[in-house]
């Protein structure tokens, strides 16, 4: 079973929350309920006991850019969350937030402004203003989700050269952006970007394998999987080797959006969540992580999975449902890449990103 302390549960309300697991059970009690506008993405720190979070604002006449950046220091003992600061993350909608591996900064994006961003870690955890940021340009084919560049995922990676290399998903322009990071000048030098497997796409997360040099790239509009190999010295992704649909069916109403993305720890499947026809499903992965098959489909409880993690054998989903809103708690074999019900957690926000800690 999975050993863990905390869930920590960014919502699309006013709060984060924290829920304590009682010791060798599966009892949850709300240690935390700490207010945080539209809070809907939450990172860690990778050794401070500090939590960050989005709130996805919007510019307003009077006070434009309105999103923020937001940082807690968390009791290691009790997961009570304090408040630290917060910081612009200047632009609207931020939607999603990436510490650096050495603690030191952290990436976001902007998804209604089309932007990046970096802004340093103080010694304490919390946040200092942005030191950089980079506005991309673009549109797609669907003039009702593309009208402009909208990128939904900041990611860092170490190449081989030890350059830190930075992945931004845009689903506005289709495109997946590449660039280069300096740790000495704190500043982005754009490098690349490669196109969607078509237009109408809509590239949203992307995950990569790890042990083989390959990233997959999940698609929110056209519900699909590329595969793409990874230059291990420049960090350049290849041109798409497979586009996989992984739909229970083509049949397209209501909307149908694909939303989260994970690579079992084994290696062995990719695991997405898709909200329309709710669920979770496993696609296999093949020789060299270069090929995907679609293993199973595990039709969800709740509705609209937006997001869910993957800590030891469980997977915590979260749902989309108003005051109905829950955590999907499931068991998973990544042998078979098989999931089977486990238990379901109550939560009066929805729950848009969850932590095991």
């Amino acid at each position: 079973m999975s050993d863990f302390k905390f869930l920590f549960v960014g919502t699309g309300g006013k709060h984060v929350h924290t829920l304590v697991r009682e010791p060798g059970t599966f009892h949850f009690t709300r240690a935390s309920k700490v207010e945080s506008n539209t809070p809907s993405w939450i990172s860690v720190h990778p050794t401070l006991p500090v939590l960050y979070s989005v709130n996805e604002l919007e510019n307003t006449s009077s006070n434009p850019p309105n999103g923020t950046i937001s940082s807690f220091r968390f009791d290691k003992e009790t997961g009570k969350l304090t408040f630290l600061n917060r910081i612009s993350s200047g632009g609207a909608w931020p939607a999603h937030l990436d510490v650096h591996p050495e603690g030191k900064y952290i990436g976001g994006v902007n998804y209604f402004s089309g932007s990046i961003f970096v802004a340093p870690i103080n010694a304490d955890g919390s946040l200092g203003e942005i030191v950089h940021k980079e506005t991309y340009s673009g549109s797609g084919p669907r003039t009702d989700r593309q009208e402009s560049s909208h990128p939904h995922q900041f990611v860092w990676r170490q190449t081989a050269e030890g350059a830190w290399t930075i992945y931004v998903p845009d689903l506005g322009s289709d495109k997946i952006q590449r660039a280069y990071f300096g740790l000495a000048s704190s500043k982005f030098t754009p490098t690349s970007f490669v196109a969607a497997p078509a237009a109408g796409s809509g590239p949203r997360h992307i995950a990569f394998h790890p042990t083989h040099s390959v990233a997959y790239v999940i698609h929110e509009l056209s519900n699909t999987v590329s595969v793409h190999t990874v230059d291990k010295s420049t960090g350049d992704l290849s041109a798409p080797l497979q586009n996989i649909n992984f739909l229970l069916s083509a049949e397209q109403l209501p909307p149908m959006n694909a939303a989260e993305i994970t690579v079992s720890p084994n290696g062995k499947f990719l695991y997405v969540s898709q909200r329309g026809q709710d669920f979770i499903a496993s696609l296999k992965i093949g020789a060299e992580g270069k090929s995907l098959e679609v293993a199973s489909h595990y039709k969800l409880g709740g509705k609209l999975p937006r997001h869910f993690t993957v800590h030891g054998n469980l997977v915590f989903v979260g749902s989309q449902e108003g005051e109905n809103s829950k955590i999907e708690v499931l068991k998973v074999d990544h042998e078979t890449g098989k999931f089977e019900e486990f238990f379901f957690l109550g939560i009066d926000e929805e729950p848009q990103s969850i932590i095991a800690w």
